[in-house]
């Protein structure tokens, strides 16, 4: 399997204080010190000057990018290329190597054609403030030592996703909807779920990759809330959308938890042919496995 290009959107806001911008910075130069260490060939699309050798800058035209049309540069120049799968991640995001790690992700997915058989067009390592890791341990703690475990999960999150080359596979490009925007065209939370949700409609599959977790370098504000809303006010906006995503894709909402709905998401998913948990050897011992 191909599966060594790693795209990431940098952004950095004129709102931020200096301080804040030195933060990101430094978090971005990390990363591209671990991918760069990991094996990845790293692709930056940057809405200002960078600076970062051993890396590909992509075309930058000096206009403003919401995030959702960022990455559409990044996926542009991937769907042209002949690699199976790509990592497409914001600026300040890799993985653990603790105990939430399989070993290094691009060794074992280049090891691994046989998922290529599979319905999986998206992936997403967990994020450790969301997922009960320790529980998932306890049952599966030997399993991911020699297979992916995934789960349905077909509204994601955009810190770190694995995509696969619809064009390559499937002749079909998929973007993220462009203009995804607030009314007074501010950044407007969303565009990941939607990008999953269509992808998943589709019937191309999309899961929670259990095997990794996402770290966090940054500890900045939001890109989304440019330093003026409460984690109070950004909270209730999420809960807004989901309800209008849930609209959009038609998904049923029930009475309860925290917010007072439940969006079945996961119903979603297994309407539209993910199945509920997949569990795959690393390396395909069998030749009839997938039969």
């Amino acid at each position: 399997m191909k599966a060594n290009k790693a795209y990431v959107i940098s952004y950095i806001s004129d709102k931020w204080d200096d301080n804040t911008k030195l933060k990101r910075e430094r978090a971005h130069s990390r990363q591209v010190a671990w991918l760069k260490s990991k094996g990845f060939d790293v692709y930056i699309f940057a809405q200002y000057q960078g600076k970062h050798e051993g890396v590909t800058y992509l075309p930058y035209d000096g206009k403003r990018y919401l995030p959702g049309d960022a990455r559409n540069q990044c996926l542009k120049h991937f769907y042209q290329t002949d690699d199976d799968y790509c990592f497409l991640l914001d600026d300040d995001i890799i993985l653990f190597e603790d105990k939430v790690c399989s070993g290094n992700i691009v060794d074992i997915l280049q090891g691994a054609d046989h998922l290529l058989e599979c319905k999986i067009g998206i992936m997403m390592p967990i994020l450790p403030a969301y997922d009960p890791y320790s529980e998932f341990l306890e049952k599966y703690g030997d399993t991911i030592k020699s297979n992916f475990v995934l789960k349905n999960r077909p509204h994601m999150s955009s810190q770190f996703m694995i995509v696969k080359n619809f064009k390559k596979f499937y002749n079909q490009e998929i973007f993220f909807r462009e203009n995804w925007c607030e009314a007074d065209g501010s950044v407007k939370f969303g565009e990941d779920a939607i990008f999953s949700l269509d992808i998943t409609k589709l019937g191309y599959g999309s899961y929670k990759l259990w095997n990794w977790s996402v770290y966090d370098l940054g500890a900045t504000i939001s890109t989304h809330s440019n330093g003026v809303q409460s984690k109070e006010q950004i909270t209730n906006r999420f809960r807004a959308i989901a309800k209008e995503l849930a609209e959009m894709y038609n998904i049923e909402i029930k009475p309860g938890g925290k917010s007072g709905q439940m969006v079945q998401w996961s119903k979603f998913g297994l309407k539209h042919g993910n199945a509920r948990e997949l569990v795959i050897p690393f390396k395909q011992e069998n030749e009839s496995w997938f039969t």
